[in-house]
C-alpha cells in the first residue's frame, strides 16, 4: 500500500506539478477605473458567487460614510455599489456583515455614525439594493465593534460583545435572517468576558465561531475563544504563548490549512503593525510567519477577507497616520513548499469529485460529488482558456451524493463547441478540479 501511495504522489507530481513558492505578500494594483477613498474600520465579505471582494462603509477622511464597493478578482478592478437611490444604512465604522450565499445577499448589523446603531439590513445583489429589516421582539443593545460570522446551517448571524458610552458587553445573539428576530443565546456559563474593537471568524471545519483579541479596561486581550453554534458554548483555547495583544486587527479562517490568520492592528507597544500570526486550531498553538516579498505598511483596522480555492488571504485599506486604499494578497497559503511535504499534506475529504460519465460526451455528461458538511458549493464549467461557460451549482447544500448533468451549453444556454473543458467545485475553502472531453 505505501509503494502504491508513492506512485500515485509521483504521478500526481508529473501530470500535476506543485506551486512549490512559499507565502508570499504582494500589492494588487487595480487594472482600471475608480477605487474607494482611503478608510478605516470598514468591513468586508467574500461574494463567492460573484469572486469579489465586497467593502461597506468605515471612515475616510471626510468622515464616515455607507458607501459600497465590489472588487473583481477576474477583472482586476473596483465598482461602486452604492445605490443611488432608494433607502441605505447610515454613514458608520465598524458595521458588522455576513456573506449570506443562500440568498446571495449582505446582512450588516451595528457601528457607529452620529450615534450607536442596532439596526440590521440586508443588501441584495441581483438588485443592488439595500432593505431595512424590522424584527419582532426584542433587540440588541446599540453598540459598535462587535463581531459576527454566519451560522449557514441555521441561517442566523451571531455576534458578541461590543461597546456603547455606557460600556463594553459579553452577550451573544443570533439574528434569523430568513425569519426576522433577534434571540439572547449567551450560555449561563462560560464567556470570554466584556471587550470591543475584537475579530471573528467562521471555521468550517467544524462549524464554530473564533474570536480573538480586543480591548477592555484592562487593556488590549490577546486571548482566543471558540464558540460551537451548535452547542452554543463558550471555551477558551489560549495557550501560554500569545501573540501582543491588539485591538483593530484583521483575521480570516485559512480552510486549506485549518488555522487563524491575523494581521496587523493596534498592538501592544506599538499603535500600528504589520506582524502576521497563525494560529493552528488542531494544535492550539500561535506561529508568526514570516512570508517573502513586501510586507504591507503598518496599519489598524483594516478589513480582509480569506479567498476560497485560491487559498490566499486579501487586506484592505486601513490606517496608519493617513487612510489607506491599498489592496495587499498573502498567497500561496496552503501550496507545499516541498515534495515531502506534498506526501504530509492533508487532502481534502470535505469533498469528493467523481469523473464525469460518459466521457467523452454528446451532447450531455453526468458529474457526480460529494461533500461530507453542510456548506455553500459551486460547480462551474470552464474551457481550455480558463472562461468560466457555466455554473451547475452556486447554493447551500446538506451533507451528501449529488449528480449534476451538463448539457453542453453555456450560461446563456448556447450550444459550445466540441473540445476539452474543464469542471471545478468549491466548498469549505477546497477546491478540485477534473477535465472532460465534448464531441460533437
Amino acid at each position: 500500500m505505501k509503494r502504491l501511495h508513492t506512485i500515485f504522489l509521483l504521478l500526481a507530481l508529473f501530470l500535476f506539478p506543485p506551486n512549490l513558492q512559499s507565502q508570499d505578500w504582494s500589492e494588487i494594483t487595480p487594472s482600471a477605473g475608480e477605487i474607494p477613498p482611503g478608510r478605516r474600520n470598514a468591513d468586508a465579505v467574500y461574494d463567492a458567487q460573484g469572486h469579489r471582494m465586497i467593502v461597506f462603509g468605515g471612515e475616510t477622511s471626510a468622515g464616515r460614510v455607507n458607501d459600497i464597493w465590489a472588487f473583481d478578482f477576474v477583472s482586476n478592478s473596483w465598482e461602486n455599489l452604492t445605490p443611488v437611490i432608494g433607502m441605505s444604512p447610515a454613514p458608520r465604522r465598524t458595521p458588522n456583515m455576513v456573506y449570506d450565499a443562500a440568498n446571495h445577499q449582505i446582512v450588516m448589523w451595528s457601528g457607529l455614525g452620529t450615534a450607536f446603531y442596532n439596526d440590521t439590513w440586508r443588501f441584495d445583489f441581483s438588485g443592488n439594493e439595500w432593505t431595512a429589516y424590522n424584527p419582532d421582539g426584542t433587540l440588541p443593545e446599540i453598540r459598535y465593534g462587535a463581531v459576527s460570522v454566519l451560522d449557514p446551517a441555521a441561517g442566523h448571524l451571531v455576534t458578541f460583545g461590543g461597546f456603547t458610552d455606557q460600556g463594553r458587553f459579553q452577550d451573544t445573539w443570533a439574528f434569523d435572517i430568513n425569519n426576522p428576530q433577534w434571540n439572547e443565546i449567551t450560555p449561563s456559563q462560560g464567556s470570554p468576558g466584556e471587550r470591543c474593537l475584537h475579530t471573528a471568524v467562521y471555521d468550517t471545519l467544524h462549524h464554530r465561531m473564533i474570536m480573538y483579541g480586543g480591548i477592555n479596561n484592562a487593556g488590549r486581550l490577546s486571548d482566543i475563544w471558540v464558540f460551537d453554534l451548535a452547542q452554543q458554548t463558550w471555551t477558551d483555547l489560549t495557550p501560554a504563548s500569545t501573540p501582543p495583544g491588539r485591538y483593530f486587527t484583521v483575521a480570516a479562517y485559512d480552510a486549506g490549512n485549518h488555522r487563524v490568520l491575523v494581521f496587523s492592528g493596534n498592538a501592544v507597544g506599538a499603535s500600528t503593525s504589520n506582524d502576521l500570526w497563525a494560529f493552528d486550531l488542531n494544535e492550539n498553538l500561535w506561529e508568526e510567519l514570516t512570508p517573502a516579498g513586501s510586507l504591507p505598511p503598518n496599519r489598524a483596522g483594516a478589513s480582509g477577507i480569506y479567498v476560497p480555492g485560491e487559498n490566499r488571504m486579501v487586506v484592505f485599506g486601513g490606517r496608519a497616520g493617513n487612510y489607506l486604499n491599498d489592496l495587499w494578497s498573502l498567497n500561496n497559503l496552503s501550496q507545499p513548499t516541498s515534495i515531502s511535504d506534498l506526501d504530509e499534506q492533508r487532502l481534502p475529504t470535505q469533498i469528493t469529485l467523481a469523473q464525469n460519465y460518459p466521457n467523452p460526451f454528446n451532447p450531455a455528461t453526468n458529474i457526480g460529488f460529494r461533500i461530507s458538511d453542510f456548506g455553500f458549493v459551486t460547480l462551474d464549467i470552464y474551457d481550455v482558456s480558463g472562461k468560466r461557460v457555466k455554473t451547475l451549482v452556486s447554493e447551500n447544500r446538506l451533507p451528501g451524493n449529488y449528480t449534476e448533468q451538463w448539457d453542453g451549453t453555456n450560461q446563456l444556454g448556447q450550444q459550445v463547441g466540441s473540445g476539452v473543458y474543464f469542471y471545478r467545485i468549491e466548498s469549505a475553502g477546497y477546491a478540485i478540479t477534473q477535465k472532460m472531453l465534448l464531441t460533437r
